[in-house]
């Protein structure tokens, strides 16, 4: 796996990394994640096309992750956020979002409480 280049300074002391994963068009965060390029018209394109289920980024290395509308339409929801887990650095701040008007909704909530999202 490659992991991606983090935009740290040249001194090599990091600065705050924020990750948008399922960011289509969005140019919200220093990393853009999405499973295909956006369409040509579109301004804004991810600078990694990659699965949320395999987030080509080293552990431990992220410090804000917006992760929106996108959860609720991936079959093992686990799995991305166990990849949200391990590419969080302690004490990062997590964006999830999601339809509040599916089965989705009842499934993950009722599961949350079961899934260890310790940082």
């Amino acid at each position: 796996m490659n992991n991606v280049s983090l935009p740290w300074p040249e001194n090599g002391n990091p600065r705050t990394t924020s990750l948008n994963i399922g960011c289509g068009g969005d140019s919200w965060g220093d990393i853009g994640v999405d499973l295909s390029r956006s369409l040509p018209e579109v301004s804004n394109h991810p600078n990694v096309v990659a699965s949320a289920l395999r987030l080509p980024i080293r552990g431990d290395s992220i410090e804000e992750i917006r992760c929106w509308h996108i959860i609720e339409h991936i079959w093992d929801w686990k799995g991305v956020l166990e990849e949200i887990v391990r590419v969080s650095k302690k004490g990062a701040r997590v964006q999830l979002r999601f339809s509040l008007d599916d089965g989705f909704k009842r499934d993950f909530l009722i599961n949350w409480s079961r899934f260890d999202l310790s940082l």
